[in-house]
């Protein structure tokens, strides 16, 4: 009878550490008060999400599924998990400890469909693994093996694009797109990039719309690169429904270079943006309406983060800390604010401005979307306490419905109200 109470009491115990989730680190200095920092920043509430320092601190993105959040947490002593919370009140809803999550970073590759999370697990030397989650419990419900997946997914309805390479990228001979249908789970192949003129394929920046029959319509860059050249930026339109090209261009971007970022579909065009140049294109004849030299403009280039389209304003952030305003309709620069933050992952809107992270002083910054002035530069709350706990490497996630910015810092995420 005691064995049996000592073995339960012992499960109990293992459980109970395995489901803890501390508020603070172990290694918080003594006597730290967390209300001595002066920020706007102020959390409706924070968890652990990882242990380690700003310099290698885990590049997370928040997702948002029916008013929760989640988020992968990587804690030292305590397998990888996933753990999805009440996105308003952060009550944990579950948290799903496994080995697939020990390298899941949400980057650019997940979808939240229904009640699904698809992912990539990355299994290094080629080997990949397709990983559908029920978003209910927080369990694998469906897995998939593929050889020489690469980086970087898009979705559009119930369909996930993603690419397979022969050789490894950078220097593939070809890159194929597949199709992977969420309902099903079936895949079917759509095209191929050869490599031309001594330059290997790389497809990047997809996004997908409808035309006016309907038909699916993928754009996506051919980001080039060559044995001796540093590359060669071309950007294509293939319509789906009827398994061909509608347009292309060749070579777009006179720096070699471009985001990895997907390219923005607003009002029948799309929005690409290079590393220099950025193009408003006719999306379904490829007409360009305008184009801009950012760097001319800025002495940066676009390369890292996002860029976005909002209140019909295009939204683009340089590496100078450089943030312009175009008028999506003409091109005409609206405004131009130098200084403001040097992001490393992102920007997101909400009510008239626009939040960004910033790899350069790791803060967290915001400004008016209309006029481009200046709102937020702020710390870390946590940042007293350690003087690493930067928003340097932090991707941001909105909750428009809630009012809630979702952030991380080098130790905790937190829900941040902004009502």
């Amino acid at each position: 009878m005691k064995m049996h109470a000592f073995i339960f009491l012992y499960l109990f115990i293992s459980v109970s550490c395995i489901d803890s989730d501390p508020l603070v680190p172990p290694d918080m200095p003594k006597g730290c008060e967390k209300d001595t920092i002066i920020t706007k920043i102020k959390p409706k509430w924070q968890f652990i999400i990882q242990e380690l320092d700003s310099s290698s601190a885990l590049i997370t993105k928040p997702l948002i599924y029916n008013g929760n959040i989640i988020y992968a947490k990587i804690l030292n002593k305590l397998p990888s998990s996933l753990v999805m919370r009440n996105a308003w009140t952060g009550e944990k809803i579950w948290e799903t400890y496994d080995q697939e999550f020990a390298s899941v970073g949400f980057k650019l590759d997940n979808v939240v469909y229904k009640d699904k999370l698809f992912y990539f697990k990355d299994g290094g030397s080629g080997s990949n693994e397709i990983i559908v989650i029920n978003l209910i419990n927080g369990k694998i419900i469906y897995k998939q093996n593929i050889d020489n997946f690469y980086i970087r997914i898009s979705s559009f309805s119930n369909y996930v694009y993603y690419k397979t390479f022969e050789k490894e990228v950078p220097f593939a001979d070809s890159v194929t797109m597949w199709e992977f249908n969420l309902d099903d789970y079936s895949c079917r192949k759509l095209f191929t990039i050869n490599k031309k003129d001594g330059f290997s394929p790389s497809l990047e920046s997809a996004v997908c719309f409808l035309d006016f029959k309907g038909d699916t319509i993928l754009f996506c860059q051919n980001r080039q690169v060559g044995i001796t050249d540093r590359g060669r930026i071309g950007v294509m339109a293939y319509n789906i429904s009827q398994r061909k090209f509608i347009w292309q261009h060749e070579n777009v971007d006179y720096s070699k270079n471009s985001t990895v970022h997907p390219a923005l579909y607003y009002k029948d065009h799309v929005y690409f943006k290079g590393g220099a140049m950025l193009y408003c294109y006719n999306a379904f004849s490829g007409e360009i309406k305008w184009s801009k030299d950012v760097s001319a403009l800025t002495g940066g280039d676009m390369v890292l983060g996002n860029f976005l389209i909002e209140e019909n304003l295009v939204i683009v952030h340089c590496n100078k800390g450089t943030i312009v305003a175009y008028d999506a309709d003409n091109g005409s620069m609206k405004w131009f604010v130098a200084g403001s933050a040097d992001t490393i992952n992102g920007m997101v809107y909400y009510d008239g401005k626009v939040y960004i992270d910033s790899g350069a002083d790791g803060n967290l910054h915001s400004v008016d979307i209309r006029s481009g002035k200046k709102i937020w530069n702020e710390v870390s709350p946590n940042e007293n306490c350690y003087k690493n706990a930067s928003f340097a490497t932090c991707y941001l996630t909105i909750d428009a419905n809630l009012g809630l910015l979702f952030a991380h810092d080098s130790y905790y995420i937190m829900g941040v109200n902004l009502k």
